[in-house]
């Protein structure tokens, strides 16, 4: 399956705990209507026994670094670290052209 191969090639950081994901662009992160999968759907296929759990989520349009739980305690851990302003997120956009 090429989502297989797209998705091993994004990964740029695999711990015990989390999986940190090079979205490609136009690649959803879950299934839903008229999408068939995203990269949850695709690890979980890759891994069946890894509990993977989406820690946030990125547009479909968007690509960026997605950060992944591998077990509902991390998962909880940095939302809880999230929820008490213990983390910041920081966007960056970088454009092409005009405006």
């Amino acid at each position: 399956m090429k989502a297989i191969k797209t998705i091993q090639a994004a990964i740029i950081f695999d711990h015990e705990d989390f999986l940190v994901i090079n979205k490609p662009i136009n690649f959803a992160v879950h299934g839903g209507t008229r999408i068939n999968y995203g990269v949850i759907d695709v690890l979980r296929a890759m891994d069946p026994k890894t509990p993977f759990e989406l820690v946030h989520r990125l547009d479909r349009p968007t690509s960026g670094c997605l950060l992944v739980a591998k077990n509902r305690k991390s998962l909880t851990a940095v939302q809880n670290s999230w929820r008490e302003s213990q983390v910041q997120k920081q966007y960056l956009a970088l454009l092409v052209g005009h405006l």
